[in-house]
Order: structure tokens, then sequence, then C-alpha cells
């Protein structure tokens, strides 16, 4: 379930990312294809300063995008990651709540059938004795089932830890980048306004 989880992700990312791409290259283009130079708003022989000011902000907004998907995308998996840490312990928990209630049940019956496995009635003890070794083969069943389930289920919550780790790692990463991001937009849009301003 881990992996299919972890697949899911993984796929989901790529399939957006591959949109985003397709996205960027054509705000790209758009912004380098707009006219730099319209009804005398730029100031004459200024046109190269004004368009190189243009296309590096429209590199900077590209990634300005990046990194917010980077960041989008970490979110995500620290979601993953918590979740796949939740249900574990659920599970977990479960597993606990019954064998502790299918002992108590087991002792309560043993109990009884011990009692019943000293009577002076030779069926009755003879069946006791039958039931006793059944409920005992029932408990060791049990038992390896429920212990299935736990060991499955601290898998699970390992699995969610580690997720959630490298997330939160990943998400100190993408909020670095993104506020680099957006200070090199900034300082791109004041460059392409003093180009434009410039005499």
């Amino acid at each position: 379930m881990n992996n299919r989880i972890l697949a899911i992700s993984k796929q989901s990312v790529i399939e957006l990312s591959s949109v985003n791409f397709q996205t960027l290259i054509g705000i790209v283009f758009f912004l380098l294809a707009v006219p730099f130079i319209s009804n005398g708003q730029v100031p004459k022989g200024n046109a190269a300063a004004v368009k190189a000011a243009e296309t590096e902000l429209a590199l900077a907004k590209v990634e300005l995008i990046k990194a917010e998907q980077q960041v989008s995308t970490a979110d995500s998996m620290l979601t993953a990651g918590t979740n796949l840490t939740k249900e574990g312990e659920m599970e977990l928990k479960n597993a606990e709540m019954e064998t502790k209630l299918f002992t108590k049940e087991y002792q309560s019956e043993r109990k009884t059938l011990e009692k019943q496995a000293t009577s002076k009635d030779k069926a009755d003890a003879i069946r006791a004795t039958e039931e006793i070794k059944n409920l005992d083969i029932r408990l060791k069943t049990k038992t390896k089932d429920n212990d299935t389930k736990s060991k499955n289920a601290l898998k699970k919550i390992a699995a969610g830890d580690k997720a959630i780790q490298k997330a939160k790692s990943l998400k100190v990463t993408a909020q670095n980048g993104l506020l680099a991001a957006r200070n090199k937009a900034k300082l791109a849009e004041e460059k392409l306004t003093k180009a434009k301003s410039s005499k």
C-alpha cells in the first residue's frame, strides 16, 4: 500500500510538472513576443535595455512559478506522510485492542472449561478437554494474526514518519528557493521599470 501511495503521488507530480512546464514555456514566449516599444512610452534608443529587462523578468517569473510548485509538492508529501502515519497508528491500536479483548475472552472461557474437565462425568470431561485444545489453537492463530497486523502497522508508521521528515527538509529548501525567486522577480520588475523610464 505504501508503494501504491508513493506511486500515485509521483505520477501526479509528473503530470503536474508536464502541464506546468508547457505553461511556463508559453508564458516566456508570450512575454518575449509582446512589443516592448509602443506609443512612445519607451524612450527612443533604449529598446535594447528594455528588451533585456523584459527577458530577465520573464525568466524570473518562470523561476517563481517553479519555486511555488516545489513548495506545493513538499506540502503534498507532508500531508501524505502524515496520513500514512495516522493510518498506521489506528491499525496498531485496533490490533492491540483485538488482542486484549480476545485474551480476556480466552482466559474466561478456559477457566470454565478447566472446571468442566475435572467433572466426574467422563463424557463432559473429555468434551471440555477437547474444547480447551481447540481454544488454545484459536488463541495461537489469533495472536499470530494480530502480530502480523501490528508489524504491518509499525512499518506503515515508520514509512509515514520517514516521508514527513523528507517533506519537511524539502519544504525548507523549497521555501528558501521561493523567497529567492520572489526577490529576483521583484528586482527584475524594478529593472524593467527603470529601463522604460530612462532617457
